[in-house]
């Protein structure tokens, strides 16, 4: 805000002060998205399950994020194993579509085919086709 005009420059952000000890609404009278962060920021360490009437995903993302500061060492490791082996099924997913894409582009396959039957972006067949010329 200009100091002098008091003109608000920035129209996105918004500024909301809370005194925490001072909130005491209960999770079935969060009217508002600012009531919601502000009930999690108070009582994230000791929340067991998301409120129903949560539907921001940020808010879903975060009482999630807050659960895993309550698991055992065995259950932060399971999952962390498990995120690995997806992000690796991930990439070896589009390892082999970006093969095939390489085989369909040597057969002189239009890109728009090509984008089609692997399911990669048309910038993603276009940088291997390319690769492919040099």
């Amino acid at each position: 805000m200009d100091i002098e005009t008091g003109q608000q420059y920035i129209k996105d952000i918004e500024f909301n002060f809370i005194e925490l000890p001072k909130f005491n609404k209960t999770p079935n009278k969060l009217d508002s998205i600012i009531d919601q962060w502000v009930y999690f920021i108070k009582n994230a360490e000791n929340l067991d399950i998301v409120p129903e009437n949560v539907n921001d995903e940020g808010l879903k993302s975060a009482y999630q994020e807050a659960d895993k500061h309550n698991w055992t060492q065995a259950d932060l490791e399971a999952y962390d194993y498990v995120f690995m082996r997806e992000q690796d099924e991930r990439g070896r997913i589009t390892k082999v579509q970006k093969d095939i894409a390489r085989r369909l582009i040597s057969l002189g396959t239009p890109i728009e085919e090509i984008v089609i039957a692997t399911a990669l972006t048309n910038e993603q067949v276009e940088k291997l086709y390319s690769e492919n010329k040099q």
